[in-house]
């Protein structure tokens, strides 16, 4: 019986988009660079009620930090503050960044590319990929607050707790930031000394990925953590960004998964035409009707689900590719055959229907918004023709017309 109602009521879409499944990739651990200051993760925190921004910069092999003040997140904005900081450290080998503003500029990938920096974007929508500099902006949160609440200036107690940040001990290294960036001399703060050891960079290295294991090993403890098993061509459903009481977890639309680079999913769909990237998380497999009805909706014990809001999105093996490309994902596009043709079938009929009631509804709005502006006259008690207000006439809505009594009552 249970086997029957799945069969029955697991294809339907408006359900599969409604229902919440939340997955996780397992956490990938990044390597440590091979040097101080030759890999940097950068974002912007804010913006703040004043106004300002705070541009951070972090070192992932010392974790040690810098930030600088500014007004916009303009790429020209923020160029001039990170030549302050590269003039100061030196040129890193990489960066990484989110994809806003200025990250996803041209002006910003001219700069780099001047510099000689390989920028990395992340996914979008996934800053967990970013997550050393989006933890310290947490820091930053923290302080802001506090110095709110005690009536201080924030920058100033910022920059007290930037030096005592650098001059503590990380707890995943062992070490300050300051003691492996500079390696050569201590760095002074009006606190006691807190590290005086002298590790070496393999015992470093082996504190490093001792604690990233254990970091690891607490968040892969969720049971919907798994690798994602998607596909090219496989039909999928995103998670919506917009937030409300009436808006599905996933949009109702399909996608064609048309490529996948580790976590990292491309979708499709054709009308209207848009590519999304996002990491597997975001999306869920969907599960299509094996049958069709004649008026276009998905046959459930010779009923039809009569819902006009999807459409066909199917992306063909043609234009995925080249011959190669094709070639390789000839197995995965001979799965979704079947389920290609259903939903061409079922999205058929209601795209005449719904041509048919948007005209109808742009025919009344049009009425709607025709003015027809009549001159009112009457005559006072001396028989003069005098000038009234201008009357505005309106269509009666449309719920009036269909709830409207007839003659017989």
């Amino acid at each position: 019986m249970d086997d029957a109602v799945s069969a029955v009521v697991g294809p339907c879409i408006a359900c599969q988009a409604t229902v919440n499944t939340p997955s996780q990739e397992p956490v990938k651990s990044t390597q440590l660079p091979n040097g101080p200051w030759k890999s940097l993760a950068v974002d912007y925190y804010g913006p703040l009620p004043s106004g300002d921004y705070v541009l951070v910069v972090i070192d992932e092999y010392s974790r040690f930090p810098e930030i600088e003040f500014t007004t916009s997140t303009s790429a020209k904005a923020t160029i001039p503050k990170l030549d302050r900081i590269f003039s100061s450290y030196g040129i890193p080998i990489q960066l990484k960044s989110d994809n806003g503003p200025p990250f996803n500029s041209k002006t910003f990938s001219d700069y780099c590319e001047f510099m000689g920096i390989q920028h990395n974007n992340i996914t979008s929508l996934h800053p967990q990929a970013n997550g050393l500099v989006e933890n310290f902006n947490r820091m930053i949160n923290k302080v802001v607050r506090t110095s709110s609440i005690e009536r201080k200036c924030w920058k100033e107690e910022l920059l007290k707790f930037l030096r005592n940040y650098r001059a503590t001990p990380h707890t995943t290294t062992g070490k300050s930031p300051t003691e492996l960036l500079f390696q050569t001399r201590p760095y002074r703060v009006r606190l006691s000394e807190l590290s005086t050891s002298h590790d070496t960079d393999n015992e470093v290295r082996e504190r490093d990925a001792e604690k990233k294991l254990q970091a690891k090993q607490y968040a892969d403890r969720k049971s919907y953590v798994k690798s994602s098993n998607l596909k090219v061509g496989d039909l999928v459903l995103v998670r919506n960004e917009r937030k409300g009481k009436l808006q599905p977890v996933y949009a109702p639309k399909p996608y064609t998964v048309t490529a996948t680079k580790g976590t990292m999913i491309t979708a499709s769909r054709v009308n209207p035409r848009h590519v999304i990237t996002r990491n597997s998380s975001f999306f869920k497999l969907l599960k299509v009707p094996s049958n069709e009805c004649g008026s276009g909706g998905i046959k459930m014990n010779g009923t039809c689900d009569e819902c006009d809001v999807f459409e066909s999105n199917i992306i063909h093996p043609e234009q995925l590719g080249g011959e190669e490309e094709i070639h390789a994902n000839e197995q995965g596009d001979n799965l979704v055959g079947e389920a290609e043709e259903a939903v061409d079938n079922w999205v058929g009929d209601h795209e005449a229907e719904e041509a048919v009631e948007q005209r109808q509804d742009d025919r009344v709005r049009r009425q709607d918004v025709e003015v027809d502006i009549q001159q009112e006259e009457y005559e006072d008690g001396s028989g003069h023709v005098q000038g009234g207000r201008l009357l505005r006439q309106r269509r009666a809505p449309r719920w009036h017309e269909e709830y409207e009594m007839g003659e017989d009552y």
